[in-house]
């Protein structure tokens, strides 16, 4: 069944919803990461160093922390065009939509301010998005590649 644009806005209102939540919920400022590319998977790795970074990387993944599933999750951003496919031999192909992912992300109603950044951590082949939310309190992590880069990200959501 195809999705009518009245699904696609509720769709695309849950998302906002959702991240406005977490928002709300968190307790200190945090970086996620929007979308993981397959080959930022620890499953993609061919040797050890490799794996054990992207298990680093992993734990900022916004996807992680939804509870979905890669597929659904994957789903519901193509479903409202932040995703696109593409069939390429080797495997699927992703590519963001800026315009999208600015909709979605710039109209969060938050006094946080959440932060939106495109980012190149140490490791990967190109940038990636990330959004910063929570409270900014004394500290806070003003960086992405900052708090991957000096391995904070997995004690910062504990």
């Amino acid at each position: 069944m195809a999705s009518t644009s009245r699904d696609i806005e509720a769709i695309f209102a849950a998302v906002k919803r959702y991240l406005e939540t977490l928002d709300k919920a968190l307790t200190q400022s945090f970086w996620f990461r929007v979308f993981d590319n397959p080959r930022d998977l620890p499953a993609s790795a061919v040797d050890a160093k490799r794996r054990k970074r992207l298990e680093q990387l992993c734990c900022s993944s916004l996807q992680k922390h939804t509870g979905l599933g890669r597929n659904e999750y994957i789903e519901l951003f193509k479903k409202i065009g932040l995703v696109s496919e593409k069939k390429m031999q080797n495997g699927p192909s992703y590519s963001i939509s800026t315009k999208i992912l600015e909709n979605l992300f710039g109209g969060l109603i938050s006094t946080n301010a959440p932060e939106l950044v495109q980012a190149k951590p140490m490791g990967l082949s190109s940038g990636r998005w990330y959004i910063r939310l929570g409270p900014k309190q004394d500290g806070y992590p003003t960086s992405a590649v900052n708090i991957i880069t000096n391995r904070k990200i997995s004690d910062s959501l504990r």
